[in-house]
């Protein structure tokens, strides 16, 4: 009855004013939701992470509780695994699952702000009561904690995931989201994160002067005390073991684990926490399709890391001009053959029509002849059909006179919207400047006009191209960006997204004035 409620006992802490010694206990419920676990290397915090979530295992079924781990700190976490109250264990070595399981967080946390403004629900207490009478059918599960053993690496490593940390911080203790965190110092945490941060637990550290709690009693603590540390109320505390067969040896640790959270599975009757979904390797167009892809704003071309859902380009709206960058072989090309299926599928031909700049052939055959108003393979075609479209834009001009009315519904012209579909732009370059030159005066009125560009370029020397003055009018414009794999030397072509490896058809989608999102690309062989 001492324990549960977010209540959780760590070990022993020492009461010298009198004479005795209780349990450790801390409080996740309140202002100490968050928790900071600070120590030098060797000091205990992996294991002091291990005997927190076995010990709220212990004394809370799996729902009131829910753990979701970020192991970066040497792999002592992965035993966890076998808890029920325990989705997902990630590492260095999966990157993929360690950015979707901190996403999958930040996106349950969204959904919970939703909920609560729905039921007019007014703290985390309350979502308790309600969740277990039962009457928050929506919610699996009651309070879910984020653990990050070794936020540095977060920081060094992977600086968006850290911003999406502090968004955690920031919000989720009004909503039951907890995060918890070890570090070697209080001020390697970025000064955002500490402010939201009200429970610390200080092992030795490696300078007393360090100390954010009291440094005279952190002094005291020796390098021969693994477990050892000081407490938010400034007492020495001794973290136990995790371990419940009573022996005090870490030589098997490990094995106990194991079978302590085998036992917890085999004695609970209900599900245990579900982990993390992650994006498939490679996603086929009737995978999408089974998504959903009724929602879906503008043409469909992929699933989204976030809520794992069908995402689409505007691209008569926001997504005017779209430039893809990759490798070869990171899926540039069906990126585009995704585009044709999802304008062919969404639009008529009357509405719609492409202009297709193909120097290596790979998009021949691939628009329907009755979407295809013209197909150039070489720079010379090239060049004369951008001649074409510029004097089709031209026409297309607003002229004087004409009424507000007129200007904002665009009556002042009629005819399919144009897509520039181009393939290895980085082909059509040369001594002579772009062919696609013609078109740049018109690319700021595009949306007026009805002329969208969705090119694709090789990565290699993209860090010199963007300043070229075809592919520098598109990003000056607001170019939705799709950065597949890459050498990160590149540097940032985007704000805030470098190239990186990725699996094919993997890539970073960056929009003006939204953060980037990692999408997988709908496959679409070149037959189809």
């Amino acid at each position: 009855g001492a324990f549960g409620r977010l209540r959780v006992p760590l070990g022993l802490v020492d009461l010298p004013a009198q004479q005795r010694q209780e349990p450790f206990v801390v409080d996740l419920a309140g202002a100490t939701g968050h928790l900071a676990v600070l120590g030098a290397p060797q000091t205990g915090k992996s294991m002091l992470l291990r005997t927190l979530v076995t010990a709220t295992a212990l004394t809370h079924t799996p729902g009131e509780v829910a753990f979701h781990c970020v192991d970066l700190g040497g792999g002592a976490l992965a035993t966890l695994a076998e808890l029920p109250h325990v989705g997902t264990v990630c590492g260095r070595l999966d990157p993929d699952r360690l950015r979707r399981t901190v996403h999958e967080v930040a996106d349950l946390l969204d959904e919970r702000e939703r909920l609560f403004a729905e039921w007019r629900i007014d703290s985390a207490e309350t979502m308790r009561q309600l969740w277990r009478s039962g009457a928050l059918p929506e919610l699996p599960y009651a309070d879910v904690f984020l653990v990050v053993d070794n936020y540095l690496a977060v920081k060094q490593d992977y600086e968006d995931l850290a911003d999406v940390l502090t968004d955690i911080a920031h919000r989720g203790l009004a909503y039951g989201v907890h995060l918890v965190v070890t570090a070697p110092r209080w001020h390697d945490l970025r000064p955002a994160l500490q402010t939201s941060i009200g429970g610390r637990i200080e092992l030795r550290l490696g300078d007393p002067l360090d100390s954010i709690i009291d440094r005279k009693p952190a002094g005291n603590i020796r390098a021969d005390q693994p477990g050892r540390c000081l407490t938010g109320d400034r007492l020495l505390a001794q973290v136990a073991l995790p371990r419940v067969d009573g022996r005090d040896t870490v030589d098997d640790l490990q094995d106990a684990l194991v079978d302590l959270g085998r036992e917890a599975t085999r004695s609970w009757p209900g599900p245990g926490i579900a982990p993390v979904r992650l994006l498939p390797t490679r996603l086929s167009w009737s995978e999408l399709e089974r998504a959903g892809l009724a929602g879906v704003n503008g043409i469909p071309v992929g699933l989204g890391e976030r809520d794992l859902r069908p995402i689409g380009l505007d691209l008569l709206g926001d997504d005017t001009h779209v430039l893809a960058v990759g490798d070869q072989g990171s899926g540039k090309t069906s990126f585009l053959r995704a585009v044709v299926r999802g304008c062919v599928d969404r639009h008529g031909d009357d509405e719609l029509v492409f202009a297709v700049f193909d120097p290596r052939r790979s998009l021949l055959g691939l628009v329907p002849e009755a979407y295809l108003g013209a197909y150039a393979p070489t720079s010379q075609a090239v060049a004369g059909l951008t001649r074409s479209l510029a004097e089709e834009l031209h026409r297309r001009l607003p002229g004087d006179g004409l009424t507000p009315a007129e200007l904002r519904a665009r009556s002042w012209w009629s005819g399919p919207e144009i897509v520039v579909l181009v393939d290895d732009l980085e082909l059509l370059g040369g001594d002579g400047g772009s062919p696609l030159a013609p078109l740049l005066a018109y690319l700021p009125q595009a949306r007026d006009l009805g002329l969208h560009v969705v090119a694709a370029r090789h990565s290699g020397g993209i860090g010199r191209a963007l300043f070229e003055p075809f592919l520098q009018r598109l990003r000056e414009l607001g170019a939705t960006g799709l950065v597949l794999r890459g050498d990160r030397q590149e540097g940032q072509l985007w704000p805030g997204v470098y190239p990186s490896l990725l699996p094919p058809g993997r890539g970073q989608l960056a929009r003006r004035g939204r953060r980037p999102t990692l999408v997988q690309v709908a496959y679409l062989p070149a037959d189809t």
